[in-house]
């Protein structure tokens, strides 16, 4: 079964472009503003979200900082035609962007980078909830803990 892609762009040719190299991989879902990809990404389980970084109403990067709050386990990735190092940086290091990819992009290229996004989606998910059975554990056993801890004559 094909997984969902989220792939935001104000510019309708880049999404006819991306879909055609992408649909046989992935069910790709389009959104041409950040509006609308968080209407989706509310709507439908979408593991890996790829956005423009140049949009009229907010850059991908912003697009991306909402998403990490809303959405914590999407992977998120910025297309660009430019090449402004410091803000890429910035965002890779804060955790907001998983990869930015250069355009023009390379189809077979982008294809494992978005492979491997897939792969971390499944990462995180899996981390996560080895964490949250760990701290039930251990909830568990801090509470049967105290219960055997007090004194009683019945015991």
């Amino acid at each position: 079964m094909k997984r969902n892609l989220l792939y935001v762009d104000d510019e309708r040719a880049n999404l006819v472009v991306f879909r055609a190299a992408f649909c046989k991989h992935f069910n790709i879902i389009e959104a041409s503003s950040a509006g609308q990809a968080m209407e989706l990404l509310r709507d439908n389980d979408v593991p890996v979200m790829v956005a423009d970084q140049r949009m009229p109403d907010v850059t991908g990067v912003e697009l991306c900082q909402t998403v990490k709050r809303e959405h914590p386990h999407t992977i998120r990735m910025i297309l660009t035609g430019y090449t402004d190092s410091d803000s890429m940086m910035d965002a890779i290091n804060k955790g907001q962007v998983y990869s930015f990819v250069t355009k023009p992009w390379d189809r077979e290229t982008l294809l494992a980078t978005l492979v491997r996004g897939f792969e971390a989606y499944d990462l995180s998910v899996a981390n996560s909830a080895l964490i949250e059975r760990l701290e039930h554990r251990s909830e568990e056993r801090r509470v049967g803990k105290e219960g055997r801890s007090r004194w009683s004559p019945y015991h």
